[in-house]
């Protein structure tokens, strides 16, 4: 019987069924509820080498993150250290009916400071982070602080070469989970999923929502490892479950000053274009002053 077991078995391992079912149990540790325990206990007893071999060369055909980034600051000028950057922009706003066009400035500091100031038709929008409080002032003046979850994604999310050093630099602790080749859009890419969770002590439910909040994924060319694509979710304020997916491309790549920068900037919200950005002058390591970064908190009467 076990000779016929382990035959059948065998002939199934090299099916690519159980080969995605080898992944699963190796990743998401499932339990086999459908057979008896005695029955189920002996089956994985026999399979689970074969299983992990699996598993272990599909795991090794994956790139390594670390090393992947590594290689794409070099490509992006990782002979500059960049400790801050003030790009110069025309840009179309559009929210919804509103389409607006006007001049935008961008500033960022590390990977917890940027501050954005979009000067349109109708008046001066404003958005500024320092570490994990952000602040956004609209035209009518009204200042809105935005609740944690929404303060967590990648602050320099407009300057490339500055997000992939700030996630290279350890003292960061961003946590690279893992670099995957896809295809998205017809091209190549590989894909680096990572998050930076807050300092503090955080119950593991909070700790989850918060994990989720901090994840970002960036999309290098396959080829060129410049980056295309950055993804993160924002949230309402009020419901940290509820996601609204945001995404940054990133084209037209030119050097300055030994970086390489795109010219033309687009964020989506839920698929639908907010901001198109082209850029018109940039500057690095210019001395950002720290107080284009300060949250000036309305007083209460």
């Amino acid at each position: 019987m076990q000779k016929i077991f382990l035959r059948i078995v065998k002939t199934l391992i090299h099916s690519s069924v159980v080969k995605v079912l080898a992944n699963s149990l190796a990743d998401e540790k499932i339990t086999i509820m459908c057979l008896s325990r005695q029955f189920s206990a002996v089956l994985l007893l026999w399979i689970a080498p074969a299983f992990n071999d699996l598993h272990a060369q599909t795991q090794s055909t994956q790139p390594n993150p670390q090393q992947v980034l590594q290689a794409s600051l070099r490509v992006l000028g990782g002979a500059v250290s960049i400790t801050d950057t003030k790009l110069l922009a025309a840009v179309q706003y559009t929210a919804g009916s509103d389409a607006e066009t006007g001049t935008a400035v961008l500033e960022a500091s590390g990977i917890d400071e940027f501050s954005s100031v979009l000067t349109l038709t109708s008046g001066t929008q404003t958005q500024v982070r320092q570490g994990t409080t952000e602040a956004v002032t609209g035209v009518n003046g009204q200042q809105h602080i935005a609740a944690l979850h929404n303060s967590l994604y990648p602050a320099p999310w407009f300057m490339p070469a500055l997000l992939v050093q700030e996630w290279l630099r350890p003292t960061n602790n961003v946590t690279l989970v893992s670099a995957t080749t896809e295809v998205r859009n017809g091209q190549n890419v590989i894909h680096i999923n990572a998050y930076r969770l807050p300092s503090g002590q955080f119950d593991a439910l909070t700790g989850s929502y918060l994990l989720q909040a901090s994840t970002a994924d960036l999309y290098l060319d396959a080829s060129t490892l410049l980056p295309l694509y950055l993804d993160f979710m924002a949230h309402p304020d009020n419901d940290e479950l509820i996601n609204f997916p945001v995404t940054i491309t990133f084209q037209g790549y030119r050097s300055v000053g030994g970086v390489q920068i795109p010219f033309h900037i687009q964020r989506f919200l839920q698929r639908s274009l907010l901001l198109d950005l082209t850029l018109s002058s940039v500057a690095i390591n210019v001395g950002v002053p720290q107080s284009d970064f300060a949250i000036q908190r309305p007083t209460i009467q």
